[in-house]
């Protein structure tokens, strides 16, 4: 056998010490896991319908009901949800939300720290073409719209056992107002924000309706 030079002694350590001291977060990508025996996809909701606040400028806080529903296979780098805020007002005054078939796309944290550890997700608004998010006023004379857009930041995901919990909020979202009675001046503005915590369960999808409870976290 051909005996290994000091160099390649050397070279073989570094490269042994390379491989076991490299970054979990390099070894796997980091998913999205609904624990479960079946091949059936898995359907997400909220624990609980939760309040959430929509800012859309001059430090207004919008305050709505916030629930959501989505599907998603066993294991997966994303989940798209269709988010509902209803009941939103401002000052007493209702806000009548459009969704118009807008979803959210949250994304897998880049790197996995530790259970129960809050991590940051991206966001991405995803609206069918020619569609935008449209909230009214009724009296007031205020309209503001919020069409797709991706990679906003402000999300915290953590894993709380068998469930993922959600805090923080989206920022910097892009949005346009019309109307004289607005928080702030008419056209586009990029200081909007959604702030939310909730907590996100999963369910054994049978034909589109939630069935068993499965476990839901990301690694």
């Amino acid at each position: 056998m051909r005996k290994l030079g000091k160099l390649g002694v050397l070279l073989a350590m570094a490269t042994v010490t390379a491989a076991v001291f490299a970054p979990v977060s390099q070894a796997a990508t980091v998913e999205f896991h609904c624990v479960q025996n079946q091949t059936a996809n898995c359907i997400i909701r909220t624990e609980s319908t939760t309040t959430s606040y929509l800012k859309l400028g001059g430090g207004s806080n919008i305050a709505c009901n916030f629930d959501v529903a989505g599907e998603m296979p066993k294991n997966s780098p994303t989940v798209t949800v269709n988010e509902q805020l209803t009941s939103c007002k401002v000052f007493g005054i209702n806000l009548p939300v459009e969704m118009n078939g807008c979803t959210f796309t949250y994304h897998a944290p880049v790197s996995y720290i530790a259970w129960g550890e809050k991590v940051a997700a991206v966001t991405d608004i995803n609206c069918p073409a020619g569609k935008e998010i449209t909230i009214h006023t009724g009296s007031i004379n205020c309209t503001w719209t919020i069409g797709s857009q991706s990679g906003l930041n402000g999300v915290l995901l953590n894993n709380t056992g068998t469930r993922v919990a959600m805090s923080g909020g989206l920022e910097g979202i892009s949005y346009t107002n019309s109307g004289t009675e607005c928080f702030n001046a008419p056209g586009v503005h990029s200081d909007g924000g959604l702030v939310v915590m909730a907590t996100l369960r999963a369910f054994e999808a049978n034909n589109q309706i939630a069935g068993r409870n499965r476990a839901f976290e990301f690694s």
